[in-house]
C-alpha cells in the first residue's frame, strides 16, 4: 500500500515530464475554468432578474377611478376620477415606502406625520403593509388598497 502511495506521489511530481499527464492536467484545468464561468454566469443571471426593488418613479396605479401617480421626483398625486384629491412626498429604499402628506385636507393627515410601508408588486398589482404610521386612517386605507399598474 505504501509503495502505491509513493508511486502515485512520484507520478504527480513528475506530471510535467510524462506526456499524458500534461494533457490530463490541461483538460482538468480547462474543465474547471468552464464550470466556474458557467456558475458565475448563472449567478449573474439570477441577480439581474430577481431584484426585489421595483421602482415606483413615473408609474400610475389605479382601481375603480382611484389613482396614485408616482412622479419622477418625490411626489405622489392622489386622484379620484381624474380630479386631484391630495399630494404626498414619498421616498423608496429597497421595498420600503416612506409617505408624508404635503397639505392638510379632509383626507390627509398632519403634514408632520410620516408613515413607513413595505410595498409589494406582484402581477402588476401593488399592495402596502404598514411598518409604522401614527396616522391610523392613512394606514388602514393603504393596507386595504390593491391597485393595478396603468400601462
Amino acid at each position: 500500500m505504501r509503495s502505491k502511495l509513493l508511486s502515485l506521489a512520484a507520478r504527480l511530481f513528475m506530471a510535467d515530464r510524462h506526456p499524458h499527464w500534461g494533457k490530463l492536467t490541461t483538460f482538468i484545468t480547462q474543465t474547471c475554468i468552464m464550470r466556474i464561468i458557467c456558475c458565475l454566469l448563472i449567478v449573474l443571471f439570477l441577480v439581474a432578474f430577481t431584484t426585489p426593488d421595483e421602482s415606483l418613479q413615473n408609474t400610475r396605479w389605479s382601481s375603480m377611478g382611484f389613482m396614485f401617480h408616482f412622479t419622477a421626483t418625490d411626489t405622489v398625486h392622489i386622484l379620484m376620477d381624474d380630479e386631484k384629491l391630495a399630494d404626498a412626498i414619498y421616498t423608496v429604499n429597497d421595498s420600503i415606502l416612506t409617505w408624508r402628506d404635503v397639505a392638510m385636507s379632509e383626507m390627509t393627515c398632519d403634514t408632520a406625520i410620516t408613515g413607513s410601508y413595505i410595498y409589494t408588486v406582484k402581477d402588476d398589482v401593488i399592495s402596502f403593509r404598514e411598518l409604522k404610521d401614527d396616522c391610523k386612517d392613512r394606514a388602514a386605507s393603504l393596507e386595504r388598497m390593491r391597485l393595478n399598474r396603468d400601462k
